[in-house]
């Protein structure tokens, strides 16, 4: 076979060559997680000649890992360092599965809260809900409290300031996208898949309105050059703006930084656990908030703030649930361990322990998932202990920022420097929602709830409390002003025609959903854009050879 002929589908580990070389694609990925292999996955679809460049490997490794290191100046924000994952996968092969779209008031939420507005809106975004769906094994019922009916229950109360809406959990089998859309992608002969690339500049031309190409350093100090026709940065929050930051070779404030917004306005959700609920209304709220099971689907109730509620009492998003916690001795614990461990590819000596140790249990697990299979509802067991969680969204503030440290990681790269901040806004919003939910089980007759007595604390004690929940977002909003946000409508950074950001790092505001289905559905979209975009030139022919040459 010549070199010519060769076929341009491969993965290539770059800590295995000896030297390195230059490498020329169409459009080139900056991250192999979520948003990277979802957008890999949709252009290989249209025939897109794509490369992906993930910083870990197959598998987790320390050695990779270590470079997420930051430095912490504000408050505590623990996904800094347990909510990123250098691997093909990312955040995937830890994922806890929940899909939720965003409501319309997250996207354009009322003007007396104060929360920055989308520039799109979800009519944009509804029409790749489906394929989602499809993507990662789900079924299609409704996320509204529509579906209760198509289970035959009735809701637990009715509410003007109370919503009930249904996140829907992803198979296990299907979370860690680096075994479903990664496997496809590597197959196909439409993307090449480079591990161990650690982007750590972004080159621009001289003229700084286009990336000319990106540096990719491995561990052994090799700097690999890729040069493409259209850039996606499709790493996380913290990564995405060092990256920006970091490329100043031309823009001294660091690409798209032109109006210091790169960085800013830094926001996660936060989490409190606000009560737990006594054995005397456990079984009344089990009955009517146990997550609901139907075609490999778990559906799983969110209480949430209704948007006359939030403009009434000018409120952030914010929204309750009942986590179910499991002993640790119990089959349903040792189970879901296992699952998780599969996930991440880590089915160590403890694992099959564990399941070992299950056998015993064999019988018992074998009533509770009958007993699920039968009611179509998730298998509880008698000792679960069951607490309420309200999680809000943070009011996004422009010091709460990532920057650059003077501190140097492995390959020479400045840290990032982490400054995240909790405000009274969320203290506000988490205390009057949960005056509300106490107020609205009292009159349903659902029963009372033991309150943690520190959630309505009013002095500086309380920001102790609440916890964010690796839901990292903002550094490189979307808006349509350029001085005040980092991408526009399409997720292209102002002023660099071919650079685009795919990541919650986009993310004007974060509303109660988990922000995964919002994320993928902007891929997608922005994927649709990509594809028009390269149809409106003709194949590049002799860029393809060059890139067969250059492999072989």
């Amino acid at each position: 076979m010549s070199k010519s002929d060769m076929p341009l589908s491969m993965i290539v580990d770059l800590d295995s060559l000896t030297e390195p070389r230059p490498w020329r694609t169409k459009v080139c990925i900056l991250g192999g997680g979520i948003s990277g292999l979802t957008l890999a996955h949709s252009l290989h679809l249209a025939q897109v000649h794509v490369t992906v460049l993930e910083a870990g490997g197959l598998r987790f490794e320390e050695l990779s890992q270590d470079l997420n290191e930051a430095e912490m100046t504000g408050a505590p924000h623990l996904g800094t360092s347990a909510g990123r994952f250098r691997v093909l996968g990312g955040a995937s092969t830890r994922w806890g599965g929940q899909l939720m779209p965003f409501t319309s008031d997250v996207l354009q939420s009322p003007k007396v809260c104060g929360l920055p507005q989308w520039p799109i809106t979800t009519e944009d975004l509804q029409p790749y809900y489906s394929e989602l769906e499809s993507l990662t094994g789900v079924n299609n019922l409704p996320f509204s409290d529509e579906l209760l009916s198509r289970f035959q229950q009735e809701h637990a109360f009715l509410s003007d300031d109370i919503g009930v809406r249904f996140s829907k959990w992803v198979p296990y089998r299907n979370r860690n996208l680096a075994k479903t859309l990664g496997q496809q992608c590597i197959q196909s002969s439409y993307v090449s898949v480079f591990l161990h690339a650690n982007v750590t500049r972004i080159e621009m031309r001289e003229d700084g309105g286009s990336v000319k190409s990106v540096i990719a350093k491995t561990m052994n100090g090799a700097a690999h050059e890729f040069a493409a026709d259209l850039f996606v940065v499709c790493a996380g929050t913290i990564e995405t703006s060092r990256l920006l930051l970091a490329s100043n070779n031309v823009c001294p404030a660091g690409v798209g930084n032109d109006h210091d917004q790169v960085g800013r306005y830094f926001h996660d959700h936060i989490s409190v656990k606000a009560a737990t609920v006594p054995g005397a209304t456990q079984k009344r709220i089990l009955r009517h908030f146990t997550p609901l099971l139907r075609g490999g689907t778990m559906h799983t109730p969110k209480l949430e703030a209704t948007p006359a509620l939030r403009a009434r009492g000018q409120m952030l998003s914010v929204m309750a649930h009942f986590p179910v916690e499991e002993p640790e001795d119990t089959a349903l614990h040792s189970i879901r361990k296992i699952l998780r461990s599969l996930q991440a590819g880590k089915l160590d000596s403890g694992i099959l322990r564990t399941a070992l140790k299950m056998l015993p249990q064999s019988v018992e697990m074998g009533g509770y998932l009958g007993a699920a299979y039968l009611r179509n509802r998730r298998p509880i067991s008698k000792h679960a202990k069951v607490t309420l969680q309200i999680d809000c969204e943070q009011m996004p503030h422009p010091e709460s920022r990532i920057k650059l440290s003077n501190a140097l990681d492995r390959l020479g790269s400045r840290k990032a420097q982490v400054h995240w901040r909790i405000s009274e806004e969320e203290r506000y919003t988490i205390q009057s929602f949960a005056s509300i939910v106490e107020e609205v089980f009292r009159d349903s007759g659902l029963g009372a709830l033991d309150w943690d007595e520190r959630l309505f604390e009013n002095d500086d004690s309380w920001f102790k409390l609440p916890a964010d929940v690796l839901h990292m977002m903002g550094g490189t909003r979307m808006g349509s002003s350029a001085s005040k946000s980092v991408v526009d409508e399409n997720l292209q950074v102002h002023g660099v025609e071919n650079l685009y950001v795919a990541s919650c790092s986009v993310f004007p505001t974060g509303g109660s959903s988990n922000p995964t289905f919002t994320l993928m559905a902007l891929t997608l979209r922005l994927s649709e854009r990509i594809v028009r975009e390269c149809r409106n030139h003709m194949p590049d022919h002799q860029t393809l050879h060059a890139l067969a040459e250059t492999i072989g």
